[in-house]
């Protein structure tokens, strides 16, 4: 999956608990992508929003991170809303 197809679920499913690449600053129950380190990392956040502990994933390249992404995202959609 590519950068712009991803963009394009996350704005047509409206999965609004996405922090992209640290555009925003953290909030609560967030699914979050960043680089790091020439790796992709895709974490979650809790209610006071925190990082959660072992909630970090990392990727080699782009198109696993942006899948991890949307899966987590969708799922906090039906989770949070």
């Amino acid at each position: 999956m590519k950068e712009l197809a991803v963009k394009a679920i996350i704005n047509n499913e409206k999965l609004t608990r996405v922090n992209w690449y640290q555009g925003d600053k953290l909030k609560e129950n967030q699914v979050g992508i960043k680089k790091e380190n020439s790796k992709w990392v895709v974490y979650v956040t809790d209610e006071r929003a925190n990082i959660v502990d072992g909630s970090t994933i990392e990727f080699d390249n782009d198109e696993e991170a942006y899948n991890a992404l949307i899966r987590k995202a969708r799922y906090g959609k039906k989770k949070f809303g």
